[in-house]
């Protein structure tokens, strides 16, 4: 599932879907996405994110959680929840922003049983 995309010297990477925890939690997914900034706003991330939960979906994986959503990336965040993901809890200040100093981490969860394309 992961996949790497370049146009000129812009970067999106998407690392593959696995496991969250072996055994008893490897029905829950996660992922991690990086988009440079330069492709922010054509779809690069919200095409990532769906052809992750599409593959976590078809590989019976029943959701998918991301333990570390820095707060102040409304942009991701707003994805996220456009595609089906809610905010399941909050590490204050979990993350140390070099502009924001510490900011929250939030972790979010999809459900996938009965998942289809949103």
């Amino acid at each position: 599932m992961g996949g790497e995309s370049r146009r000129r010297d812009r970067r999106a990477r998407d690392v593959q879907a696995r496991p969250e925890q072996a055994r008893s939690g490897s029905h829950v997914a996660t992922a991690t996405y990086l988009v440079s900034s330069g492709a922010r706003g054509r779809g690069v991330g919200r095409a990532m994110v769906r052809h992750c939960l599409d593959r976590a979906a078809g590989a019976g994986y029943r959701g998918i959680q991301f333990n570390a959503v820095v707060a102040t990336n409304v942009y991701a965040v707003a994805l996220y929840e456009d595609l089906g993901f809610s905010v399941t809890g909050r590490i204050p200040g979990g993350f140390r922003h070099p502009e924001h100093g510490f900011v929250d981490l939030l972790i979010m969860y999809c459900d996938l049983i009965g998942y289809r394309d949103l």
